[in-house]
């Protein structure tokens, strides 16, 4: 019986060679038949994307990546390409044997001798393949350097020098126009660094399947099926205002945020959740200064008195942005807020600053759900705090998978860690990737625009990780739409423009509305 596998699901090396070792054993499909069906589909999708090029060089390395890359040269070489292969080493798996002798037969060269790509030729990457670790050995590092630079490149299943699991690179590496990955694509194709160096992603699929027994992976990819919703997760999100009769049914957001110097923090994650579709935002900000130019720019806005309970009347709450130095003064009630109260909460910027220890951290177990939203820095800082030892962002950036599931399960939270390919971590172990967000989020409030839009959701009873999902999405997508609308100068949008799309990014999402930009949504695509 066939495994019914979402189409979203990442597979990491182990579980490749699990499903390799599945098809070729349990299901009896010959090897040799899975290495042509993965070398067909390369080729069509060099031939589609190169339509006038006619010189193909593909890098070989010693085991079945090469082997398919050998089979690739053959097929395009049929089709009338000229095409050679480079074997970045004379020692070779019994398959990639097989293939050079067939791809000499229809004509192919073949040479030890190493050498940077013809003028005009499309390379084709099969030096290595998922089963590879650590930095490149010797032979394969100079042919990775052959291609340094070089921007015709696609590659079989992975660039040669990133980590399939974590997208970690400890040596050179390959960065590919195109990766061309087999069956499901993997978690390093899209965590940070290795997302950089691999392109466009396209999943070729060619009937490998891993045991119907086989857990289901952790690892998927953040798309929008997410936000039109299935049985199992709830309906649209579009629907969750669109079908409320009034506004007390639309979701009531509590907002703990901002200062006397960054009031537009609390203003800018009022609007998104206003724009998000809340029929109510209170917000209870530390000084009277800052609750007036709240109200200045958002008169939508109620304001909450002082007391034990923040917003009694919200649904879910929204706590930390704009607070800074209002946090160190804040420190008990902020965690009594974290440990006792019974709502679903998104906690960003300073409030992040209270946790981190045991009482900060602990649950309760009456607590509500808890989604954290760190950048790398704020990451560091809770690590460093909860792991008592330095961590710094740069080791948060290059180990952000197991940072993220570390915070999740040490916070009991859903972590949002931000950064290009943000990643929404559960404690359960499983994560999602985002396969966009770009430079055009860079920019001053665009955090708390996030926080808001995560508040409305919650309020509008969207379960934590699937709010943090759908947050994601949506907020890059608005910020791709405010980025390319005409506005924002040199594509550069404000956060507050980034705000105004969230109800077109939500409406294209879904189909209701579509935006031509939405085309290139998600980066990954079907083959």
């Amino acid at each position: 019986m066939p495994v019914k596998v979402a189409p979203n699901e990442l597979w990491t090396r182990a579980q490749a060679r699990e499903a390799d070792a599945h098809a070729t054993g349990a299901l009896a499909a010959p090897s040799a038949v899975l290495m042509e069906r993965v070398a067909v589909a390369v080729a069509d999708i060099v031939d589609a994307r190169w339509p006038s090029r006619r010189v193909l060089d593909v890098y070989a390395g010693p085991g079945n990546n090469g082997a398919d890359g050998i089979a690739v040269a053959r097929i395009l070489a049929q089709r009338g390409w000229a095409a050679q292969v480079l074997l970045a080493t004379a020692r070779g798996s019994e398959a990639r044997a097989a293939q050079r002798a067939r791809a000499a037969a229809a004509g192919v060269t073949l040479s030890t001798v190493l050498r940077g790509p013809r003028p005009g030729a499309v390379v084709v990457d099969a030096l290595l393949g998922t089963g590879s670790r650590g930095a490149p050995q010797p032979e394969l590092e100079a042919a990775i350097r052959a291609l340094d630079g070089y921007p015709d490149v696609a590659a079989i299943d992975l660039p040669s020098g990133v980590d399939p699991d974590d997208g970690v690179i400890e040596g050179a590496v390959v960065r590919a126009a195109v990766t061309v990955t087999v069956e499901r694509s993997k978690p390093g194709l899209h965590l940070t660094p290795g997302r950089d160096a691999a392109g466009e992603v396209v999943v070729a699929r060619v009937g490998i399947e891993r045991p119907p027994d086989a857990p289901a992976s952790p690892f998927k990819l953040i798309g929008a099926q997410t936000v039109r919703g299935d049985r199992r997760e709830g309906p649209s999100i579009g629907s969750l205002a669109a079908g409320a009769a009034h506004k007390g049914a639309r979701g009531h957001v509590g907002l703990w945020a901002g200062s006397e110097r960054t009031p537009g923090a609390a203003a800018l994650a009022a609007s998104a959740s206003l724009r998000m579709g809340a029929g109510l935002v209170t917000a209870r900000l530390p000084t009277r200064a800052g609750a007036e130019v709240l109200v200045a720019a958002r008169p939508e806005v109620m304001l909450d008195g002082v007391g034990d309970e923040v917003a009694p009347g919200a649904n879910a709450l929204v706590v930390g942005p704009g607070l800074l130095d209002a946090a160190g003064m804040l420190t008990d009630p902020l965690r009594r807020c974290w440990a006792e109260d019974l709502r679903p909460a998104v906690w960003d910027a300073s409030a992040l600053l209270v946790l981190g220890d045991a009482t900060g951290a602990r649950r309760a177990s009456h607590r509500g759900p808890r989604i954290v939203t760190p950048h790398p820095g704020e990451a560091a800082t809770l690590l460093s705090k909860l792991e008592s030892r330095p961590i710094t962002a740069e080791e948060v950036q290059r180990a952000r998978l197991a940072s993220a599931r570390s915070l999740a399960i040490m916070l009991d939270a859903v972590v949002v860690l931000k950064g290009r390919g943000s990643l929404v971590a559960a404690p359960t172990g499983e994560v999602w990737i985002a396969t966009e967000g770009s430079s055009a989020l860079a920019t001053a409030g665009t955090g708390d625009v996030l926080s808001g839009v995560v508040g409305t959701l919650l309020a509008q009873g969207v379960a934590a990780a699937r709010a943090a999902r759908v947050a994601v999405l949506v907020h890059a997508v608005a910020g791709e739409l405010a980025a390319h609308d005409g506005t924002a100068v040199d594509g550069m949008p404000t956060a507050s423009e980034v705000a105004d799309r969230l109800g077109a990014a939500v409406a294209g999402l879904e189909g209701a509305a579509p935006d031509p930009l939405l085309a290139n949504f998600p980066r990954q695509r079907w083959g």
